[in-house]
C-alpha cells in the first residue's frame, strides 16, 4: 500500500511536469510566430519528444 502511495505521487509529479512542458512548448511556439519564423524551432521538437516520454512513464505507472 504504502509503495502504491509513492508511485502515485510520482505519477502526479510527472502530470506536473509535463503540464509545464506544454506551456513553455506554448512559449517556444508563440515566440517564433513572434520572430516570423517559418518553421517549428528544434527546442519544440525537443519538447514534445520529452512529454511523449513522460506521458509513456504515466501511463506505465499507472497500469495496474
Amino acid at each position: 500500500m504504502v509503495m502504491d502511495d509513492r508511485l502515485d505521487e510520482l505519477r502526479a509529479d510527472l502530470e506536473g511536469i509535463v503540464e509545464r512542458i506544454e506551456e513553455l512548448t506554448l512559449e517556444v511556439l508563440q515566440d517564433a510566430v513572434a520572430r516570423g519564423e517559418a518553421t517549428r524551432p528544434e527546442l519544440d521538437r525537443r519538447l514534445v519528444r520529452i512529454r511523449r516520454a513522460l506521458e509513456r512513464a504515466i501511463a506505465i505507472l499507472s497500469s495496474p
